[in-house]
């Protein structure tokens, strides 16, 4: 079917953590018939979800390291935004620093930017209050895990939730 939606994942990077779970969670879950899903991220990227993401047929595209490589991270992804076409891109962070991914995206001509709030802190409060204005204005959709991500994030009232999706068979009690 070529007629998929190009959606792309976009994180800082892709280790063992609860972004990623959550990044491949919804991954697994949407319908590959119907969307072309294609993970981006600086490193690290955790072996399992290349091994994992390879037999689901999902892409992973690898950037820089964010944190040590940063303008390098940025550079590359904006051509990878430009090169793919994605029809949405769905970012994964925890303050309005994602304006810059999302700029990227809205530069690139991608119509559907959603931001995507994880945490109700983030690490650099008087940045994100600087900047929240501008972040405000980019994104398309605003989505977070829980109320007090999506306030901290978008303020009230601005933003659907979205509870972090997660098998809970995988965590049912077994007496072995």
């Amino acid at each position: 079917m070529d007629n998929k939606i190009k959606v792309a994942m976009v994180t800082n990077h892709l280790g063992v953590m609860g972004i990623s779970a959550v990044i491949m969670n919804y991954s697994r879950a949407l319908n590959s018939e119907k969307f072309e899903i294609t993970i981006v991220a600086g490193t690290p990227i955790a072996n399992q979800y290349i091994e994992e993401c390879k037999d689901l047929g999902i892409t992973i595209i690898e950037l820089p390291s964010r944190k040590h490589e940063t303008k390098k991270h940025y550079f590359e992804m904006f051509k990878v935004f430009r090169r793919e076409k994605f029809d949405i891109v769905h970012i994964h962070g925890n303050s309005s620093l994602m304006a810059i991914e999302l700029t990227l995206a809205r530069l690139s001509g991608i119509k559907t930017r959603i931001a995507h709030s994880h945490n109700s802190t983030c690490p650099n409060f008087l940045i994100h209050k600087l900047i929240n204005p501008y972040f405000n204005r980019m994104y398309t959709k605003s989505l977070s895990c829980g109320i007090l991500a999506g306030e901290c994030l978008f303020g009230e009232n601005n933003f659907e939730v979205l509870p972090n999706s997660f098998c809970t068979e995988k965590f049912k009690f077994d007496s072995a």
